[in-house]
Formats: C-alpha cells, structure tokens, sequence
C-alpha cells in the first residue's frame, strides 16, 4: 500500500498539522508574556504529571533523494512536519515518561516528479520507566518504535522506509556503597523494510537485495542477553566489563541466521582536569566461524573550555548484515567531534568520520568499502520553547550497495516547538 498515493488524505492530514501548529503557536504566544519558563515548570499539569506538546518543522535538501531506475539519482527538496506530546511523571520511587509524535515528510518533485511517491508517514513513540524499589537497586524497562526513513543496515540507505521497534529490560544492582554496579540485560529489537516506490534503491549487486521487492526480505529479529560491571576503584577511574550474546533471525531470505558472542573489557578516568580517556578491547566470535576478531575502543575527550569540548576516537565492531551472500560487516571508524556553546544560546557542532567497513561471506571473501562523513550544525536557543538552525551533511563512499563513488549533500533548516 502506497501512502502517499492518496491525495485526499495527504490533504487532510496537512490540515490537521496546520490546525495542530495554530493551537499550539497561540498556547505559547500567550505563554510568552510571563517569565520564560524551564523545563522543570512548562507543560500542561495533570495532577502529578506534566504534558509536553511539541511541533517540529523543518526544509531538507537531499541530493540523493531516491534512486531511479531510468535516470539514476534525483534530489530533491523535503517538507517535515512533526507534532508530538511528552508526559513526564516523577515520582520517589519511579518514574515515568511517555513520547509521541506523527512525523509526514512531503517531497516536492523538484528533480523529478516520480520523487513525489517517496512521500510517506512516519511516526515515534517510545516509553521509559524507572522503578526504584531501594537506593542501590534499580529496574529499567524501555520500548521505543520508529517509522523512518532511518534504517539500522548499511546497505539500506536511499528509497527505504524501516519500521523499527527495540524493547529492553535492565536491572541496576549498586552494592559497596555504588562503587560497584552489576547490570544484566536483555534487548529485543524488531526491523521491518519496504520499499517507498517500485524502483531500485540502489544498485542491488554484488549480493545486496536491494531492489523495491526485495527490501522486505532483510527484516530481522534480534535477541542480546547482557551482563555489565562498573567498578569506581578510584575516585575518577572506572574499570568495565562487558559481555553480550547476540541472536539474529531473519524474516525473509536476505540473510543468513547469525548468533554470536562479544566480550570486552575497559576503563575510562580523567587523567587531568580538562582531559578523559576510555578505551576498551575484547572479542567478537561467531559462532559458525563467520568471523572471530578483536574489537576495541578508545576515545580522548577534552574541554577546550567550560562550554566546548573536543572528543577523538577510534572504535571496530562486528554486527550481521542482510544479504543473499554477506553474512556480517566489520567497521573501524575513527571521528572527530568538536561542540561549543556560546552564551548559552547558540550551540555550533561539527564532526568529521571515516568508516572502513569489510563486509564477510561464508567462505573467506571479504568486500571492502570506505566511507567519509562530515557534519556542520548551528542551533539557536531563542526561548527556552522556540530553537532554530541549519544543518549541513556530505558523504561520499567509494561502493555502496553496488554504487561506485557514492556522494551525498544534505542541508537542513529547522524550527522546533516545545511547551
């Protein structure tokens, strides 16, 4: 079922969200003429509980909007509305939080018209709980569901919409004071792929199933069991210990099953004041010997000032991917992130990341693709319940999905709304 197809009720919810963006707009308007609230005393009051009503606006410019079979890659410029809601109930011994938000992205045609069908609904909704049954043990459950056009596989990155849902149940036990924390865990994440138009995503060779009829088939089920220890055996040193058995089942045929084991130790501790190091290594095994490999982390973090702080790190992972011939992908991924905060308006944020990914078969082939991304973002606090600004994306791969020299502009302005 295409979404978009159906004029009159893409129309009519433009109308809601305009009427939704009215209401709203007065709300504040009318807030405006008192003290600028925080965070802590906006929002609607319901008995215990605050309701938080939101909307977000925003203009993107994606070169690489979709991908046409007849004539290759169309930009295009997209419309994003979001209206959403947040209640928050804190409590001695729990605490709750519930979001929601209807996201449409509307695209305009301006490359080409067949763009236009790329046009959908997306939605997000997620709840958080916190029980506090004793000052040293904790209960976490969360649930989070996204419809997007942000998906988790890397070979799915242009014309394909990913309904995603991760469920995760943790438990914090802090005995020796909190110097010492044991988390076990389980996370249960669901990923479900189609196709926005009936023409390829991308170039769909070298075993990446990838054309519109195809996407369904790399859905996937993913199990991982936890265990996590934290250890402050100084006043500013951690030492950590991570280990994590990851299921994955597939729901089509792009892909083959994968269970594996992953186990990493670490610490992190600020050396001087302006200046934290962490860094982590361990082991990555498949079980049916896809791939057995170390992993590690290490990250530098420091603070040019009070309000800015530069952070440099190098991390290598092994996840499964969905594929008719890869089964997993390795990533060393080396970034440098800078952030600063002026007056305490005026946020500047900018990254710079490589990512060389390896992707592995059954037997001992190994496909490998680079990877470079470089983000600029200003965001402007006008009012604590009014924010703006410009963002600004490039990527370029050297092979992704098939495409050769793969390269991406992505500007962005954006308003957000929240009471």
């Amino acid at each position: 079922m295409n979404l978009s197809s159906d004029n009159s009720t893409r129309w009519r919810a433009l109308a809601l969200l305009q009427l939704c963006l009215l209401m709203f707009v007065s709300m504040t308007s009318v807030q405006s003429f008192a003290a600028e609230p925080s965070r802590a005393t906006n929002g609607i009051k319901m008995g215990l509980a605050r309701l938080h009503p939101s909307f977000e606006f925003s203009t993107r410019y994606d070169s690489y909007a979709v991908q046409l079979t007849e004539t290759g890659k169309a930009g295009d410029l997209i419309l994003r509305f979001r209206p959403g809601l947040a209640l928050e109930l804190p409590s001695a011994h729990y605490e709750l939080r519930l979001r929601g938000a209807v996201d449409y992205a509307h695209y305009l045609g301006v490359e080409s018209d067949k763009s236009k069908d790329a046009s959908y609904v997306g939605a997000r909704a997620s709840i958080d709980l916190q029980v506090k049954p004793s000052d040293t043990f904790i209960i976490e459950l969360s649930d989070g569901l996204r419809r997007s056009d942000e998906t988790s596989a890397p070979t799915l990155q242009v014309g394909v919409l990913s309904l995603y849902n991760d469920t995760s149940l943790k438990l914090r036990w802090r005995p020796w004071r909190g110097t010492l924390a044991i988390e076990p865990s389980y996370l249960l994440t669901t990923e479900v792929f189609s196709s926005r138009n009936d023409y390829d995503n991308l170039g769909c060779s070298n075993g990446f199933g990838c054309m519109g009829w195809e996407v369904n088939e790399s859905s996937y089920l993913n199990h991982a069991f936890g265990l996590a220890t934290r250890w402050n055996f100084l006043p500013k040193s951690t030492f950590l210990f991570d280990l994590r058995l990851r299921m994955r089942r597939y729901l089509g045929d792009n892909g083959v099953d994968s269970d594996s084991v992953v186990a990493s130790v670490g610490a992190s501790s600020i050396l001087l004041p302006r200046l934290t190091i962490g860094a982590a290594f361990g082991w990555a095994q498949e079980f049916d010997g896809i791939y057995s490999n170390p992993i590690a982390r290490l990250t530098l973090t420091y603070a040019l000032t009070a309000q800015s702080k530069l952070s440099l790190g190098y991390e290598r992972a092994f996840q499964p991917t969905p594929s008719t011939k890869w089964v997993a992908y390795s990533t060393d991924r080396v970034y440098l992130d800078v952030g600063f905060l002026f007056a305490g308006r005026f946020a500047l944020d900018a990254s710079l990341q490589g990512t060389f990914t390896g992707y592995r078969a059954d037997g001992n082939e190994v496909l490998d693709t680079q990877q470079f991304d470089a983000k600029l973002k200003g965001a402007w606090e006008i009012f604590s319940w009014l924010r703006t600004g410009l963002s600004y994306r490039f990527t370029y791969s050297d092979q992704l999905a098939g495409i050769t020299d793969f390269t991406r502009h992505d500007a962005t302005f954006f308003l957000e709304l929240s009471y």
